[in-house]
């Protein structure tokens, strides 16, 4: 489907407000969503090294306070068996006293032996004879060093404790048995139940097994692992949450996307995290602000691109229409309403209209021209056939001599037999002396109107000569205006040239814009295709000049060749007028020689012999005569035979100017 130049500029526009709206969007998001989750881990951070800070010094302190234990005396002799029963419940006492002092923190407070067995307790005997030597922690505080155990459930109270252990020694350094205290866990699952980030963010714990031993959910309490709840993200930090690494971790669970930040707590590992919903809450309203205003901008945008689109597009149907105008045929169109010194489109409405006042110059002088050159090439037809038609005119008359001259032949032969028999007849052929006068009156009539003839023939010539010069004189003529018409077509190719490289210049230009100058680039096309048809035109003229150029050659070099055999004729004629001023003097010179027979027939015999002589060479010059005759027949033909191909060249450059003129006469001017 073929798009307008506005929608696509209205399209472009869109599209690139739009993408600067998403770009803004994106980027701004991006920064925004950053800064704000980088200070989020801070605080986390922040949260959880206090936390773990705290913990460790409640732990510090129930180690410290412990230690007061130890170095009782009756602590230090309870392994002796010479303690009496009174002197355990005074240890009791003591134990309970000292728990009752540390009630927040302790559950109880007990004394076993080394074998695990509780003999000494807070809880007025009621844990003594408990074996603790299952628990884990026991095991391990064999080791000589002080153990915390992990989480378990309180065999007096079911309720979730820590149990700090550590062996007691005697003055010989003997162990003699272990305190142990069951330490509450209220205070760190109120720390870590205490933090809450926004409506969804939490902590909790869990220990070395990656067991749940602190969180918001009571279920999960002591009963689920990690691993149970089938977060891949957390499966894969797991390990390094065990060794107690400080990091984070992205994840989504129950549709919420958290930020998780974990560190190491003796063998657990304290977790915050905070829902990516609650703290990304106001990039996410700043972007719907952002999405909105971007809206309301792009709205904008497209109106303005339309305004701006329907001007451009506007001034360019203007330029198109005088363009159509234009190519009809029409060069008297201009496009209207442009400054000089514009944008480019006023530019480029300026450079259209001097083209076209150069085209419309151009069309007109070869108007001009087509119409000389069709006239010359009609008087030169004309004259053309008017030179034919006198060779026409010559060779006839130059027959009709060679008759004569046949025929004064024949006399002339006659003459020299009458002369013979004259000499033979001489004394008494008076009668046959005055037949022969009148034969010579006769000849020399004949000679007369021969040599009239000839004279005739000469005038003829002569005017052929001088209308072959008038052709030759019309030819140059035609040449020189095909010269012009030849630099004429010349200039035009040249302008066709020139556009071309305006409109190749103009696409340039509208490349180097962009975007915004794919449309100039369409109007620079447009005029480099005219310029081309233009310059394609010319070239056509320039070689239609050319043939017409060749022709008129031709035709130039017949009439000289005509010119140089009319002046051949003419000499011939000349020569034969000359032998017939020759014949007339001696056929004069036979009259008398005749009239002085009858007076002096004693001579006829002498002169008889001259006149013999005389007629014979009469007789020589006679076939000269009538062989230059034939020659000049000859070249009459010639002439005629050149004037006939004059007529049809002149007749082919006529077509020819008509033809140029009908192509010129389709542009109005």
């Amino acid at each position: 489907m073929k798009r307008s130049l506005m929608t696509k500029l209205m399209a472009s526009t869109g599209l690139l407000v739009l993408m600067i709206i998403l770009f803004i969007s994106v980027i701004s998001f991006k920064f925004s969503s950053d800064a704000i989750e980088h200070e989020v881990e801070s605080k986390l951070m922040s949260q959880l090294n206090s936390l773990i800070s705290s913990l460790k010094e409640d732990q510090s302190n129930v180690e410290s306070l412990l230690k007061i234990i130890e170095h009782m005396p009756v602590i230090k002799d309870i392994a002796s068996s010479t303690l009496s029963s009174q002197e355990m419940q005074e240890v009791d006492a003591y134990l309970l006293a000292f728990k009752k002092s540390n009630e927040i923190l302790l559950e109880n407070v007990f004394i076993a032996d080394t074998n695990g067995k509780i003999i000494a307790d807070s809880e007025e005997g009621t844990l003594k004879g408990l074996d603790v030597s299952d628990r884990a922690y026991f095991t391990e505080v064999k080791s000589g060093t002080p153990v915390w155990s992990d989480i378990v459930l309180s065999k007096a109270s079911n309720a979730p404790v820590r149990v700090y252990t550590f062996p007691i020694e005697n003055k010989n350094k003997q162990r003699i048995g272990y305190i142990a205290a069951a330490v509450k866990m209220d205070k760190t699952v109120g720390l870590i139940n205490s933090i809450k980030i926004g409506e969804l963010g939490y902590a909790y714990m869990i220990d070395q097994n990656g067991l749940v031993v602190i969180h918001p959910n009571p279920d999960f309490i002591l009963q689920k692992k990690i691993t149970d709840l089938g977060i891949s993200e957390l499966d894969k930090a797991l390990p390094d949450m065990l060794e107690g690494s400080v990091n984070k971790v992205e994840y989504t669970y129950d549709g919420v996307s958290k930020l998780n930040m974990y560190g190491g707590f003796d063998q657990f590992s304290i977790s915050i995290n905070a829902a990516k919903n609650e703290y990304l809450e106001p990039v996410i309203k700043m972007q719907k602000s952002i999405m909105i205003v971007g809206a309301i901008m792009l709205i904008l945008g497209l109106i303005v691109s339309y305004v701006i689109s329907r001007y451009i597009v506007t001034r360019i149907n203007r330029m198109k229409i005088v363009m159509l105008d234009a190519s009809k045929g029409d060069l008297t169109v201009q496009v209207d309403h442009f400054k000089v010194e514009g944008d480019e489109i006023d530019q480029i409405s300026g450079a259209f209209n001097t083209m076209l006042r150069s085209f419309n110059g151009i069309v007109t002088d070869i108007v001009k021209t087509s119409e000389i050159l069709s006239s010359s090439s009609q008087q030169m037809a004309s004259s053309a056939e008017e030179g034919g038609k006198a060779a026409t005119d010559v060779t006839v008359a130059i027959q009709e001599i060679s008759q004569g001259m046949e025929i004064q032949a024949n006399d002339v032969n006659n003459t020299r037999i009458l002369v013979d028999d004259m000499k033979q007849k001489l004394d008494g052929s008076a009668n046959e002396t005055l037949k022969m006068a009148k034969e010579a009156d006769v000849v020399m009539q004949t000679a007369e109107n021969s040599q009239r003839l000839i004279y005739e023939t000469v005038d003829k010539m002569a005017e052929i000569k001088a209308s072959s010069a008038k052709t030759i004189d019309v030819i140059n003529k035609l040449n020189e205006q095909s010269d012009k018409i030849n630099k004429i077509s010349d200039t035009i190719a040249t302008i066709a040239n020139q556009t071309n490289l305006l409109a190749l210049n103009a696409a340039i230009e509208a490349a180097r814009a962009g975007e915004a100058g794919k449309g100039f680039a369409v109007v620079a096309e447009e005029i480099r295709k005219l310029a081309t048809d233009s310059q394609t035109s010319a070239n056509g003229i320039n070689s239609l000049i050319s043939e017409i150029q060749i022709e008129i050659k031709e035709a130039n070099n017949f009439t000289q060749a005509e010119s140089e055999a009319i002046t051949s004729g003419v000499k011939a004629i000349d020569v034969a007028g000359n032998a017939f001023s020759e014949i007339l003097k001696m056929i004069e010179n036979t009259q008398g020689s005749i009239k002085l027979v009858v007076n002096r027939i004693g001579e006829a015999q002498v002169l008889g012999d001259s006149v013999n002589q005389s007629v014979e060479n009469i007789a020589v010059v006679m076939f000269k005569a009538n062989e230059r005759t034939q020659e000049v027949s000859s070249a009459t033909e010639e002439q005629t035979a050149v004037s006939e191909e004059i007529a049809a060249a002149s007749d082919h450059l006529s077509k020819m100017a008509i033809d140029l003129f009908e192509q010129v006469n389709q542009y109005t001017i």
